[in-house]
């Protein structure tokens, strides 16, 4: 660093100069500075929306993934239930078919689970 001794001991030669300023641009000079406030206030709260929506649609997508793998973890134990069990038939329509189907009364055998 290089140290200037001339510019230590030199005098100030800034001028200061002194203008009139209006009441108009002063006024309007205010109302300028007030515009900016609720520009930014504004701005601000288009801010705070915009990140609430943000947020509103990530919860929503996040409940159709939690939704679409609840459905394909039901369709999973459905589809095990069936291999473990078999083909699954409702009472209703085995009694139909019972009652209604003479060859299908006389190859069904009916047993005790214990025998």
């Amino acid at each position: 660093m290089k140290l200037n001794l001339f510019n230590l001991f030199k005098k100030d030669n800034r001028k200061r100069v002194y203008t009139r300023i209006d009441e108009e641009t002063i006024k309007r000079d205010e109302m300028v500075r007030d515009q900016q406030k609720k520009i930014m206030t504004l701005e601000s709260q288009l801010a705070k929306r915009f990140a609430k929506d943000k947020e509103r649609a990530d919860k929503e997508k996040e409940r159709d993934k939690e939704s679409e793998f609840n459905k394909k973890l039901n369709e999973q134990a459905e589809e095990l239930k069936t291999r473990k069990l078999g083909k699954i038939i409702k009472f209703g329509k085995f009694y139909k078919h019972f009652f209604s189907n003479k060859k299908f009364r006389n190859k069904l055998e009916i047993t005790d689970k214990n025998d």
